[in-house]
C-alpha cells in the first residue's frame, strides 16, 4: 500500500482533470464572477492631495526692514502639520462643508453627536506627512465621492493657511496694543528730555558742544546708550512674558509659539508632540477611537502638552528675570552717570551735562521713531487684514478618476489563483483517493 501512495500516474491525473474540465472551468468562472459582484458592492474611496510648501515670510514690509530669506527647521514645519491636523481645524472644515449632515461622516446621529462624529471620520480619512530634508507638507482625504474627498483636502488646506495668517494678525494685534500703550510713556520722556536740554542752556547761556575727544564725554556716551539698551531689553523682555502668559491663560496651542521654539527643550518638546501626534495619526486610521492604544497616544498628547504649558511658565519667568537684571543694570548706570557728571566740575561739567542731555534727548527721540515706524507697519497690516503666513498650497487638489480602495482587478485575480488551487488540489486529491484500493 505504501508502495502504491508513493505513485502519482501523471497521465490518469491528466486524464481525470481533462475528464472534469467543464466543472472546473464553470467554476473559475462563477466564482470570479460572484467575487465581482460582492466587491461591486463595497462603497469605493477615492483619495485626493494637496501640496503644501512651509516658507516663512517676513509680514513688516512697511517697517523699512529687508526681506531676508530664511530656511524653515523641522519645528516649524512640524507645528504647521500640527495646525494642519489639529482639531480646530477640522471642526471648521466640518462647519463649512456641512459634514455633519452626510451620512457618510455622521455615523447615523444627529445634533452635537453628528458633528463630533464627523470630526472624529474627518481625522481618520485625513492624514499629513512632511519628509526630512524638505519644506513640503503632503495633505491627503479620502471620500466616497471623489468631487468631495477634492473638497476635503483643498478645505484644510486653505482653512489651515488662513488660521496661520488670523495667528499672524493676532501677534501684530498684541505688538501694536503694547506699542501703543508704550509709545505715550515714550513721547513723555522725549519731552522731558529736550525741555531739561533747553532749560540748561537757558541756565547756563550760550554754551558750546562737547570738545571731540573728551574722555568724560565718551563715558557719559557710552553709559547712556547702554542705559538706554538696558531699558530696551527689559521693556522687550516684559511684553515678550505678557504675551506668552496671555496666550497660557487663553488656553491657545502653544505649539507655535517662537518663544518655545527658540527654547532647547520647548523644541524637543514640539518635536516629541509632532511624532506622537503622526502615530497617533497612523492608529486613528486602523484602530477604534476607544482602542488602548489610541488612548494611549491620546494621553501621551495631553501630558506633553502640559509640559509645553510648564516650559512656557518657566520661559516667562525667566524673562521677567532678565527684565528685571536689565532693569537693574540700568538704574545702576543712571547713578554711575549721575556720579560721572557730579565728578566734574567747572565748564567741562557744563559742556559734557549739556552733551550728556542732548545724546539722552536725541536716543529717546531714535526709540520714538524706531516704535511709532513699528506702530504704524503693524497698524496697517491690522487693519488692511494683510498677513503673509508660513504656508503656501503649491499643488491643488484634483478629482480622482480612479478608487484607492478596493483594489476590484488585484482582487478578482487573487479570487480566480485561489479557485483555481482549490480546484485543482480537489481533482488531484479525489483522483488519488479513486485510485487507492480498497482494504481487505
Amino acid at each position: 500500500m505504501r508502495a502504491f501512495d508513493s505513485q502519482i500516474d501523471l497521465y490518469q491525473l491528466l486524464g481525470i482533470i481533462w475528464a472534469r474540465r467543464w466543472a472546473a472551468l464553470l467554476v473559475l468562472l462563477v466564482v470570479p464572477v460572484l467575487a465581482y459582484i460582492a466587491v461591486s458592492r463595497v462603497p469605493r474611496l477615492y483619495e485626493s492631495s494637496a501640496t503644501i510648501l512651509v516658507e516663512p515670510r517676513p509680514n513688516y514690509f512697511g517697517a523699512g526692514q529687508p526681506a531676508s530669506v530664511s530656511v524653515p527647521d523641522r519645528a516649524t514645519i512640524s507645528s504647521n502639520v500640527q495646525l494642519l491636523r489639529s482639531r480646530d481645524t477640522l471642526m471648521d472644515v466640518v462647519a463649512q462643508l456641512g459634514l455633519a449632515q452626510q451620512a457618510e461622516f455622521n455615523g447615523g446621529e444627529t445634533g452635537q453627536a453628528a458633528f463630533d462624529a464627523a470630526v472624529l471620520a474627518l481625522d481618520e480619512r485625513t492624514l499629513v506627512t512632511s519628509e526630512l530634508g524638505t519644506a513640503i507638507i503632503w495633505l491627503k482625504t479620502r471620500a466616497h465621492a471623489p468631487e468631495v474627498a477634492r473638497q476635503l483636502a483643498l478645505s484644510i488646506a486653505e482653512t489651515a493657511i488662513a488660521r496661520r495668517a488670523q495667528q499672524g494678525l493676532d501677534d501684530a494685534r498684541q505688538a501694536l496694543a503694547w506699542l501703543e500703550s508704550t509709545i505715550p510713556e515714550l513721547r513723555q520722556r522725549v519731552f522731558q528730555a529736550e525741555d531739561a536740554v533747553a532749560k540748561f542752556r537757558i541756565a547756563r547761556g550760550t554754551i558750546g558742544d562737547l570738545p571731540e575727544g573728551s574722555m568724560v564725554g565718551s563715558q557719559l556716551s557710552d553709559m547712556a546708550g547702554r542705559r538706554l539698551a538696558a531699558e530696551e531689553r527689559s521693556s522687550s523682555f516684559r511684553a515678550r512674558a505678557a504675551v506668552l502668559r496671555q496666550r497660557l491663560a487663553l488656553g491657545g496651542s502653544l505649539v507655535g509659539s517662537t518663544e518655545l521654539a527658540a527654547d532647547a527643550r520647548g523644541r524637543s518638546l514640539i518635536q516629541l508632540r509632532a511624532s506622537l501626534q503622526g502615530q497617533l495619526a497612523q492608529q486613528a486610521s486602523s484602530l477604534s477611537f476607544n482602542h488602548p492604544n489610541v488612548l494611549g497616544s491620546r494621553a501621551q498628547i495631553a501630558d506633553v502638552d502640559a509640559q509645553l504649558a510648564t516650559a512656557a511658565r518657566h520661559i516667562a519667568d525667566q524673562m521677567d528675570r532678565q527684565a528685571e537684571t536689565e532693569a537693574a543694570l540700568a538704574a545702576a548706570l543712571a547713578a554711575d552717570q549721575q556720579i560721572l557728571q557730579q565728578s566734574v566740575g567747572g565748564e567741562e561739567r557744563d559742556s559734557v551735562a549739556l552733551a550728556a542731555l542732548q545724546r539722552d534727548a536725541a536716543a529717546q527721540r531714535s526709540v520714538l521713531e524706531r516704535y511709532l515706524q513699528q506702530a504704524e507697519a503693524a497698524r496697517a497690516q491690522v487693519d488692511g487684514g494683510a498677513a503673509f503666513p508660513d504656508m503656501r498650497l503649491v499643488s491643488h487638489p484634483v478629482v480622482s478618476s480612479a478608487p484607492v480602495s478596493p483594489k476590484t482587478g488585484l482582487v478578482l485575480l487573487a479570487v480566480m489563483i485561489t479557485a483555481g488551487a482549490l480546484v485543482l488540489t480537489y481533482l488531484i486529491v479525489t483522483s488519488l483517493v479513486a485510485r487507492r484500493p480498497a482494504a481487505g
